[in-house]
């Protein structure tokens, strides 16, 4: 999910910073104590010590950041090529060097209608999803998801998510949703095949209050806790509820 900022500096050590002026924020992760990424709309930084310096990681022949995922020394970026197209780009360095993958199956159609938003997540090396968002509900589907099994080579088309949002899995097996106008949030078991709208029985206190979850943190395979914050428009509460079944 995108943040929007007015400005993003990025130190570069004793040479300054270097500023995204207008920049929105698509995403940023540690990955370990000291090394992180960043993602904005056009550009991805990378960090080892803990953000005293940052280098530009972003893939050549990108001009627009649609959704990134780092882990285990891999990355993969989706975005805009300086020739208009959808493309995939993944490292196995720590964003050094680049290669260029398959890109996802998109209709002329669903080129025209694509936001320019997405969100990618793997769960090993072979295995990732990837959902993007539509700009107009035409066919009443919110977003397109897609599978790949071989490293973001290739990508096979899975049925459409119920909402639009962030996700992400824990297994190859199981994965997470959470977006649309309430935050609502939703569980696959299958692989992303079919979804499910997940709820939990709020407090007394909570339960005439809406609802707005984030996506569960697993501690282990079977434990989990889930935030959400509640509101009524002029008040705010925030609970944490955990999960010791998966």
């Amino acid at each position: 999910l995108k943040h929007s900022v007015l400005a993003l500096a990025v130190s570069l050590g004793p040479f300054g910073c270097y500023a995204l002026t207008g920049a929105q924020i698509q995403s940023f992760h540690l990955l370990r104590p000291a090394t992180g990424w960043v993602a904005s709309n056009n550009a991805v930084f990378w960090t080892a010590n803990g953000g005293t310096d940052w280098v530009e990681i972003t893939p050549p022949d990108l001009v627009a950041i649609y959704a990134a995922h780092f882990s285990n020394g891999r990355g993969w970026i989706l975005g805009k090529s300086t020739s208009g197209a959808v493309v995939i780009n993944k490292t196995d360095t720590d964003g050094r060097t680049w290669d260029r993958l398959g890109a996802p199956p998109l209709t002329l159609f669903e080129l025209d209608n694509y936001a320019g938003i997405g969100a990618m997540h793997f769960v090993d090396a072979a295995r990732g999803w990837l959902i993007l968002k539509k700009t107009s509900n035409v066919d009443s589907a919110p977003g397109l998801l897609f599978q790949t099994i071989d490293g973001g080579r290739t990508w096979a088309r899975l049925p459409a998510p119920p909402i639009w949002g962030e996700f992400n899995f824990t297994t190859t097996a199981d994965g997470w949703l959470i977006g649309g106008q309430e935050k609502d949030l939703f569980r696959t078991p299958d692989g992303g095949k079919t979804w499910k709208a997940v709820s939990v029985i709020s407090a007394p206190a909570l339960s005439s209050l809406a609802g707005s979850y984030m996506l569960p943190v697993f501690t282990s395979e079977l434990e989990a806790i889930l935030p959400v914050t509640y509101t009524d428009g002029s008040a705010t509460a925030a609970a944490i509820y955990s999960s010791s079944d998966g």
